[in-house]
């Protein structure tokens, strides 16, 4: 009887040392998968903002191209004829509406269909 209450000690031993294997186990992989979820956030939050560059990037390429080609030919009045004065006051008109220009202002851009000495300038 010894021997087996030996035995039965041992087993419980190792179901014992098994349980706390398996609970470690389960741990580790609960804390793996939590890494991976914030990986992944982390990289959705970095394509955010690589998006959001791209984007700026964009914007101000375009504000770049707006005022050294329409705004800059209107405000010097370097324009060779009536047609390109037109469309480069369109293109300056169709930018500050874009960019949430109140309509007063978009209005205003009409004073630049003179010429500097003109207006005063």
């Amino acid at each position: 009887e010894a021997a087996l209450e030996q035995v039965k000690q041992s087993e419980r031993q190792g179901v014992s040392q098994l349980e706390v294997t398996v609970n470690a186990l389960i741990q580790t992989q609960e804390q793996l998968q939590a890494a991976k979820d914030e990986k992944k956030k982390v990289k959705n939050e970095n394509q955010d903002d690589i998006l959001v560059g791209e984007k700026l990037r964009e914007a101000k390429s375009k504000n770049v191209a707006i005022d050294e080609g329409a705004f800059c030919c209107l405000l010097n009045g370097s324009w060779t004829s009536t047609e390109e004065r037109k469309e480069k006051l369109a293109t300056l008109k169709e930018y500050l509406q874009e960019i949430g220009t109140e309509k007063t202002l978009v209005a205003a851009a009409d004073g630049l269909m003179t010429k500097p000495e003109v207006r005063g300038d």
